[in-house]
């Protein structure tokens, strides 16, 4: 199987295709144990979701009943939630409102019915991205059935959602749709902090279309939050980055969930500086990295993979959730295996790294708190074993 994948065929999709379909029906049943039979995830009464969705959920009916400021005043949001999960325990929104306006439609539903129509939306468009990637039907089903997006399913996330704008992003930039891809990575700054290295990227690939059409649809975005909303939602938005800085420096999000280096480092004992400091040192390579990947002529799917990996690592505020954005990688390992042939290992490195990514979210709780910055490391590896191989074959035949 592994030999195929290496090829380049879909030969092995008799074996891969009925796994895949597998642990996505698993998917369904376990979540609907879980949040629907036994109310294990959902309020009393089944009339809500309480994981993160459930700030995303409350967030839209107050976006929808007048009051889009609220999610940025902690006291009140939290005493919102209180009616769902109690008291002493609350979920934030750190989003900027041009995420609450993405999220308006669900504040007319119920809280259960939002959560399956969100992720189903939101596996829905990875999945045609991946498709768009992958030129075949199966994009739908590497998006919908990797561990990680169960993981982004379970805590009811939003970073399929993510990848279906990064991944729609970069294969209109690889068809040459300069425009179009702008405006899906400006869609994308609804999560910002992964994709601090796109623009660097766009800048050292020179592709100044694509760059203008991003910050143009960023600003119209953000213009339209603000005519819906309102100045105060903004301002409301900017208050809380004080807490947002909080939340990170004191832990008051596991630690354990996060992916990134800075999170490790700290888990490890390190003091604040020192982890701030690898994970600005991790940032740089990472960008370096990505400025001479870009700069090169290798093929756009290595550069893709590289990207996507990259991004994950250079921010130090990534969980496991986010790794759902590995598939827009894998999709373009596929892809670029349509044309020329695989490296030796990478298929099976690829393997290593969808089964590293299934473990994150307990990595750090049993003492293994860099398994997320070393699975990143390897797929950047991956998508630089890829260019470099093609430029030397280029060479040869030459």
């Amino acid at each position: 199987m592994i030999e195929a994948l290496r090829q380049g065929r879909w030969a092995t999709r008799d074996r891969l295709v009925p796994a895949g379909f597998m642990a996505l029906a698993g998917y369904v049943i376990v979540l609907g144990y879980l949040y629907i039979y036994p109310g294990i995830l959902t309020a009393p009464g089944g009339t809500a979701v309480v994981s993160d969705f459930l700030s995303f959920w409350v967030a839209a009916r107050e976006a929808v009943g007048g009051a889009p400021a609220t999610p940025y005043r902690t006291e009140d949001f939290a005493a919102l939630q209180a009616a769902y999960i109690g008291a002493g325990h609350y979920f934030a929104f750190f989003y900027p409102p041009t995420f609450l306006l993405m999220l308006l439609p669900l504040g007319l539903l119920g809280g259960v019915a939002a959560y399956w129509i969100f992720q189903l939306a939101a596996a829905l468009a990875a999945g045609w991205a991946c498709s768009r990637i992958m030129r075949h039907w199966h994009g739908f089903l590497l998006a919908a059935a990797l561990p990680t997006s169960f993981n982004t399913y379970f805590y009811g996330q939003n970073s399929l959602l993510a990848a279906a704008f990064l991944g729609a992003g970069l294969v209109m930039l690889a068809e040459k749709r300069h425009i179009l891809a702008g405006v899906f990575i400006g869609l994308m700054t609804f999560k910002p902090q992964l994709g601090v290295l796109i623009p660097f990227a766009l800048i050292a690939g020179g592709y100044w279309r694509t760059f203008l059409a991003a910050a143009v649809t960023t600003v119209l975005l953000a213009a339209l939050s603000w005519y819906v909303f309102g100045t105060g939602t903004w301002e409301a938005f900017f208050a809380q980055a004080g807490f947002a800085q909080k939340t990170l420096n004191l832990g008051l999000v596991d630690l354990h969930k996060m992916i990134s280096v800075y999170a490790a480092a700290r888990q490890v004992g390190a003091p604040i500086q020192l982890a701030y400091g690898l994970q600005a040192l991790t940032a740089f390579a990472a960008l370096v990295t990505v400025w001479l990947s870009w700069r090169s002529r290798a093929p756009f799917a290595a550069k893709a993979i590289v990207l996507v990996a990259a991004g994950l690592l250079a921010t130090p505020f990534a969980l496991s959730y986010d790794l759902a954005l590995l598939a827009v990688a894998l999709a373009f390992l596929l892809r670029f295996g349509q044309t020329e042939s695989l490296p030796s290992w990478s298929a099976t490195l690829a393997l290593v790294v969808v089964l590293m990514a299934a473990g994150t979210r307990i990595a750090g709780e049993v003492g293994f708190p860099f398994l997320g910055p070393i699975l990143l490391t390897i797929t950047i590896w991956i998508g630089w074993r890829c260019a470099i191989e093609t430029k030397d074959s280029e060479t040869v035949r030459a």
